[in-house]
């Protein structure tokens, strides 16, 4: 389950706009009361639920936010933190520690910070996200370092990898962009066959290097999908359109 406690964020992706729009409405309601998020979580559980997401936005605005971390593990709930890193700090790390913080995801889109901060709107981002994953690391909580795959960043994808290793994050999440309506950020066709046919062994090379044998077979499988088809799909994909043929490419 995915609860947005806030849709404020600190920063001005050019992409989350038209996520944005469809919450306008949602903006100028009333923030739920922690007696109320406590009734949906408790709900959740009873229905099944096994893991709880904190998005946003950027969830650190919520002033409640490590109250609404211990509710989640309170209920038995694994729950995980996306956040764009630029808030999280010694203190409040070390409060979701206590609040028993499962795991934490932020985002990097580049291993440039001048590209990272171009995408985020705004300028020092990168160095707090980068700074961010440190804490966490610190605190040991389990960090996913995600980045989405664009026209800036896919030409030297192994280095976000390296950087992640480097960082000592336990997991990496790639994903595919959404909501470039104007197309400024999207890979093209060249750059995904370069990706596939040059980077995807390169990446290997430093799985082989640096990962264990198990945990570097499953992520060489899960590299393999990502882009996968035919010269078709590729135009799709340069297009930002990945499930036409009605299930994932990856």
């Amino acid at each position: 389950m995915v609860l947005k406690p806030s849709l404020k964020c600190t920063s001005n992706c050019p992409t989350c706009s038209l996520r944005l729009d469809l919450f306008k409405d949602k903006q100028s309601e009333k923030v739920l009361s922690l007696t109320k998020w406590r009734e949906v979580i408790s709900q959740a559980k009873y229905l099944g639920c096994k893991n709880l997401h904190i998005s946003g936005g950027e969830p650190l605005l919520y002033n409640k936010l490590i109250d609404l971390i211990d509710i989640g593990t309170s209920n038995g709930l694994k729950v995980n933190l996306n956040t764009n890193g630029s808030l999280i700090n010694d203190k409040n790390a070390s409060q979701m520690k206590h609040a028993r913080l499962t795991s934490a995801t932020v985002s990097i889109y580049s291993q440039k910070s001048i590209i990272h901060d171009q995408y985020r709107g705004d300028y020092g981002l990168y160095d707090r996200a980068i700074n961010s994953i440190d804490i966490l690391v610190k605190n040991k909580i389990t960090v996913y370092l995600q980045t989405i795959l664009t026209n800036y960043n896919i030409d030297d994808f192994e280095k976000i990898i390296e950087l992640a290793y480097y960082h000592k994050a336990n997991y990496m999440v790639v994903s595919y962009l959404e909501g470039d309506v104007e197309k400024k950020w999207l890979p093209t066709v060249n750059q995904i066959v370069n990706f596939k046919d040059y980077l995807i062994p390169i990446i290997y090379n430093i799985i082989d290097s640096k990962f264990e044998r198990s945990s570097g077979f499953i992520a060489k499988q899960k590299l393999s999908r990502v882009f996968k088809g035919n010269a078709k799909a590729a135009e799709d994909f340069s297009n930002g359109e990945y499930f036409k043929a009605g299930k994932p490419y990856c």
